[in-house]
């Protein structure tokens, strides 16, 4: 479904002039949305083997705002974002639990599989491409591993069938509440042409390639 949204969204006439998806995202990087750690954690506090890498994807993505015209105004997290947030921090104290949280940061990777899908078709390029397929690419190849991470991880110390159910339970939670985040992170976008513009094959073709790389991260 953020595949989806992202790909929707990229259609939109007005993604390069309502950029608040793009303020949104660099908060997300920074904040992490209750990925870095419990309530409070953010890049200037988390210590972690991918802290470096979420850094750079925050000055990148810094940057990417920068050469758009016009900038995109200081981002507030709207009542979808603080959800998420509330209940990422809900399942920090608990060790098991703890694991939806690390699986659910790979979520984000559907929204910008979506986002470039939807260039990589698009009729009339535009200035703007450019900038952000070469800002998203390398940061889908990070966050691919941090998934897979998260995902061995989780395997490695998977204890039983009733451990494995209440996590899925909580990862399940986590990723709705992420649907519902992104819809109203690209709602000005999704609202100005990006369903009617649709094109189903090549969505249907980019979404199936997208599946087939995470299941190989399953492998």
């Amino acid at each position: 479904m953020e595949f989806e949204i992202g790909y929707r969204a990229f259609l939109a006439a007005n993604i390069y002039d309502e950029t608040g998806w793009l303020a949104a995202q660099i908060e997300k990087e920074w904040h992490g949305s209750g990925v870095y750690g419990p309530e409070g954690a953010d890049l200037g506090t988390v210590i972690s083997d991918s802290a470096s890498e979420e850094l750079a994807h925050f000055h990148a993505l810094r940057r990417l705002s920068e050469a758009m015209n016009p900038a995109p105004d200081d981002y507030q997290p709207g009542p979808a974002a603080h959800a998420l947030t509330a209940f990422r921090n809900s399942l920090w104290p608990n060790e098991l639990t703890r694991h939806a949280v690390a699986m659910s940061e790979g979520g984000g990777l559907g929204l910008l599989h979506g986002a470039l899908a939807s260039i990589r078709v698009t009729e009339a390029p535009r200035l703007q491409d450019a900038l952000v397929t070469a800002c998203l690419e390398p940061i889908i190849a990070d966050e691919a591993g941090h998934l897979g991470g998260a995902i061995a991880r989780f395997i490695a110390h998977n204890r039983s069938a009733t451990d494995s159910e209440i996590v899925f339970e909580k990862l399940t939670a986590c990723l709705a509440l992420k649907v519902t985040e992104r819809q109203e992170q690209f709602a000005a976008n999704l609202a100005n042409g990006g369903v009617s513009t649709w094109n189903r094959q090549p969505f249907q073709t980019e979404l199936a390639s997208y599946r087939a790389q995470i299941i190989a991260l399953l492998a």
